[in-house]
């Protein structure tokens, strides 16, 4: 019940304009037919009940790419109290990390008395203005969010509005929703567009003065003032991905080795619900380091299996340790000769 034609878009064709190209299997404008792999296609059903089969047979390789996604998710923050603002951006990129990378900007306090304080606080605990973070995951992500503000140095007291006017590219499966610690409001993002607050006392302080002392010399006018993520942020912004990414774990996972015992190599599988660094280390029963099999890697979300040749090993119970950021798992190997 399907019509045994695909249909491509290619944005170069037709001089540029774009146009779909066609296959019927044996004739049309799609050069020699082939699909790349994950090129999108069309096809059109002809009745109830359509089913499309792809044997095995007809894979292949090679083809290009007509149109390739380039699609980042972006949430811009917007801040406002009285006649100031601020901003702060999240964007979800593949080949980030949950960490402090190169796509991410620290968040810099302004050299003045009066303004807004907005930033993102990454995994590893750093202020930032712009926070690249993964694309795909397996678990729920929470992104703590700080507000902030000051006139003449003492805390702003008026009311703030935070908004979101930017929410491009949402993965279809997400929930996003923005979570107010202080009252317990949950928002979610694709629902509205704002949130009203005000401060609470608990924010309540004052800024140490940016004024030049008489005593510094003019190359050391000012004092650089430093400040960590704060440790209580009032706001976390909570995504699920639903079904988003269903071929990433959910959970992370060392699982056991197979075979189990072993005499020469043997396959250790593991799993990552998000991306990152990955430390790998085989230990004998005595605790003493055999071999670091893998070292500061960094590695995609995903399932993956670790071949591991013992050679060399005499019999024995042999323990693998395996890390990734806070996240470490042990397990007992056995080799027998």
């Amino acid at each position: 019940n399907m019509d045994n034609v695909i249909y491509v878009w290619d944005a170069t064709a037709n001089s540029g304009a774009g146009a779909y190209l066609t296959w019927n299997g044996t004739s049309g404008s799609l050069g020699n037919g082939l699909i790349p792999p994950f090129q999108g296609f069309w096809v059109k059903a002809n009745a109830t009940g359509p089913v499309l089969k792809v044997p095995k047979t007809a894979k292949t390789t090679g083809g290009v790419f007509y149109k390739k996604s380039d699609q980042q998710p972006l949430i811009m923050f917007l801040l406002e109290g009285d006649t100031l603002s601020a901003t702060t951006h999240l964007q979800f990129h593949d080949n980030a990390s949950r960490d402090k990378d190169g796509r991410d900007a620290y968040y810099l306090i302004p050299p003045t008395s009066t303004y807004l304080q907005l930033y993102s606080i990454s995994h590893d605990n750093k202020a930032l203005a712009i926070q690249n973070h993964p694309y795909r995951f397996g678990q729920k992500v929470e992104i703590e969010i700080d507000v902030d503000g000051y006139v003449a140095g003492e805390q702003f007291e008026g009311g703030y509005k935070l908004s979101w006017p930017r929410l491009d590219d949402i993965h279809p499966e997400w929930t996003v929703e923005l979570v107010d610690r202080e009252t317990g409001d949950v928002i979610d993002l694709s629902l509205s567009r704002e949130y009203e607050f005000t401060p609470t006392g608990g924010l309540n302080k004052s800024l140490s003065s940016l004024e030049p002392s008489p005593k510094l010399n003019k190359t050391e006018a000012f004092k650089l003032r430093k400040q960590t993520a704060a440790s209580h942020p009032r706001f976390v912004l909570r995504i699920d991905p639903g079904n988003a990414f269903p071929e990433i774990p959910r959970e992370f996972a060392l699982h056991q080795n197979y075979p189990n015992p072993f005499n020469e190599g043997t396959v250790i599988p593991f799993a990552l619900p998000w991306s990152g660094v990955v430390n790998a280390r085989i230990y004998d029963i005595r605790g003493r380091l055999v071999e670091e099999i893998i070292q500061q890697e960094y590695y995609e979300a995903g399932k993956y299996d670790y071949n591991w040749l013992a050679t060399g090993e005499s019999s024995g119970i042999y323990i693998i340790r395996l890390t990734n950021g806070n996240n470490s798992y042990t397990k007992k190997m056995i080799i027998l000769r």
